[in-house]
């Protein structure tokens, strides 16, 4: 079945590819990949938030946060700060989590 709207063609090909244009998601709240994601990664050291410094993030920004392969967490990566224009600190709920590789990708909602 499709969603009204949309086409069987609307879709990302399993086997890959490429996109381009805005991307515009439904959801609440929706949001849109207005250009290239913003994203890269970041290690957490376990005792401090570590900094990621960009000046993309805003009111809207959703940073999401994905644990890279590697050395597996003792506890949950998480987004500790955002400061609009600057960047924004990723902790773990866990002192433990040193070495941990954990991607980062910036979307603005809309």
């Amino acid at each position: 079945m499709v969603a009204a709207g949309f086409g069987l063609d609307d879709k990302v090909s399993l086997s890959g590819g490429t996109m381009s244009g805005t991307l515009h998601f439904q959801g609440d709240p929706p949001f849109t990949v207005v250009r290239d994601a913003w994203a890269g990664t970041v290690t957490l050291n376990g005792t401090t938030p570590v900094t990621v410094t960009t000046d993309v993030v805003d009111a809207d920004s959703l940073i999401m946060l994905a644990v890279q392969p590697g050395t597996a967490p003792v506890g949950v990566p998480y987004v500790a700060s955002k400061t609009n224009g600057t960047g924004f600190t990723v902790k773990s709920t866990s002192g433990s989590d040193t070495a941990v590789v954990v991607a980062w990708w910036i979307v603005e909602a809309v």
